[in-house]
């Protein structure tokens, strides 16, 4: 889930819907979801968010309530780990942004990096790479140029090369992403995933006190706005357990696994693909640091739940940057 910056349409199309009747309740159905997704219960906002495509899909066939649903609809599948239907969901929010105002307006560029991010998480590194540069030219040359929109469209691709390996375009794309956002005074939540991803990159040259520094920002910005315990926080905490277990800092890298490990089993439940990949890393430190009994037991489980989130997402595994070096 969530390691990538997903933009959602909804708030910024919300206006459009200011002609229509009192009677009908998708505005209802998409205020509730977006409520239920604020506090973490990405389960009941998928539910509201379906039945809000379902209401959408009584009006025409350009209506922007239906680009709005389905966006907002794959977000959700993509936080719970449910790949496929995410992007089933994606690739009608695509079909809807066309219809609704073509592949120019700003919408469509925005829905085809979420769905480009997906297919790097998904292990299809080609296929969404060449997906989030389209988004980011069509943004770029677009007479209605929005500086914001485009730092977004940077931070995906940023984080689509890093889950590749590469950190030298990804920096140049990040700095200047941040730079935009730095003139949002509230953008507490956009600087802080951008800090976050600028730690990876220091992480990957092994810089490990600027990385510490960046990513102990990211969370000090990010625990600002969110609660203790949502599931934005799981990436920086994974990767600042990186930062401790190179650096030699075991017991500090175990509590910052431990927390998130508790996040994911609160939120997003127990067999998400995420706890797989946080378990394994997890049982490495265990392993080091000599519990061979309950780093097995950790290996087991981690191997069961990537095993079944690769049976239930098809070809391609869950990619995490911030996963330790295999010995």
């Amino acid at each position: 889930m969530s390691k990538r910056v997903v933009v959602c349409v909804a708030m910024t199309l919300m206006s459009t819907g200011a002609g229509w009747g009192q009677t009908d309740d998708w505005r209802e159905l998409i205020e509730r979801g977006q409520s239920l997704e604020k506090a973490a219960d990405y389960a009941g906002a998928l539910a509201s968010y379906e039945k809000a495509a379902q209401a959408s899909e009584r009006g025409a066939a350009n209506d922007p309530r239906r680009l709005i649903s389905w966006n907002s609809v794959a977000t959700m599948y993509d936080a719970l780990g449910q790949f496929p239907d995410a992007e089933r969901s994606y690739r009608r929010a695509l079909i809807a942004a066309e219809k609704s105002r073509g592949k120019e307006s700003p919408e469509y560029p925005v829905v085809l990096a979420s769905l480009g991010s997906l297919y790097i998480e998904m292990g299809q590194t080609s296929r969404g790479e060449t997906m989030l540069r389209e988004s980011l030219a069509i943004q770029e040359t677009s007479p209605a140029r929005d500086e914001a929109r485009l730092a977004m469209g940077r931070v995906c691709l940023a984080e689509a090369l890093l889950a590749t390996g590469r950190y030298r375009e990804p920096e140049k794309l990040l700095s200047a992403a941040l730079a935009v956002w730095e003139k949002h005074r509230d953008a507490w939540r956009e600087q802080g995933i951008i800090l976050n991803n600028l730690g990876v990159v220091e992480l990957y040259q092994k810089r490990y006190v600027d990385a510490q520094r960046l990513l102990d920002r990211s969370l000090l910005l990010l625990e600002r706005g969110l609660p203790s315990d949502h599931p934005m926080l799981v990436r920086v905490l994974s990767n600042q357990a990186t930062v401790f277990s190179r650096t030699g800092r075991r017991r500090e890298a175990v509590e910052k696994l431990r927390r998130a490990i508790e996040i994911v089993d609160h939120h997003l439940g127990a067999e998400h693909p995420v706890n797989g990949v946080l378990l394994r890393n997890y049982a490495a430190l265990l392993r080091e640091s000599g519990d061979k009994a309950s780093a097995r037991k950790a290996e087991a489980r981690s191997a069961e739940l990537l095993k079944q989130s690769a049976l239930r997402n098809g070809e391609g595994m869950v990619v995490d940057i911030s996963a330790f070096p295999r010995k």
